[in-house]
C-alpha cells in the first residue's frame, strides 16, 4: 500500500471484538457495522439479530465518559448507514424503525430495529 494511502486493511481497524457487539457475528450487514467509525472509538452499539429483525441498542455511558462525550446518537446514525449500504450491496431489505419497545439490555438503551424481511 502506498504511503499515505487512505485505504486500510481490515486488520488495521482498532475495534471491539465483533462478539462484544452482537449475537450474530457472521451476518454480513453486522460485519459492516463492526467497521463503522465512532467518536473516541467507543462503538456504543449492540446489535441483536432475531427472526426478521436486527435490534439496535445504544450504550449508556457512565461518568466520566458521559460528561465529555455526547455524540452516541450520531455514532448510531453512522452505524445504521453502514448497515444500510451493506444490505443494499447484498440485496437485502433495509427499513429502520426508530424507538419502540424491546427487551432490556443492561447498560444499553433500545434505539430501534431494522426490518430484514422481504416485502
Amino acid at each position: 500500500k502506498p504511503e499515505g494511502s487512505p485505504h486500510r486493511e481490515i486488520s488495521e481497524f482498532k475495534r471491539k471484538q465483533i462478539s462484544e457487539i452482537t449475537n450474530s457475528p457472521d451476518d454480513e450487514c453486522i460485519k459492516a457495522v463492526h467497521l463503522a467509525p465512532s467518536g473516541m472509538n467507543i462503538q456504543p452499539w449492540y446489535l441483536e439479530k432475531t427472526e426478521g429483525k436486527l435490534l439496535f441498542y445504544r450504550q449508556l455511558l457512565k461518568p466520566p465518559m458521559s460528561l465529555v462525550y455526547k455524540l452516541t446518537r450520531v455514532d448510531m446514525g453512522i452505524a445504521l448507514c453502514h448497515c444500510a449500504v451493506a444490505c443494499e450491496q447484498l440485496g437485502k431489505p433495509f427499513r429502520f424503525h426508530p424507538g419502540g419497545d424491546a427487551a432490556a439490555k443492561k447498560g444499553y438503551q433500545y434505539f430501534g430495529y431494522v426490518d430484514t424481511t422481504e416485502n
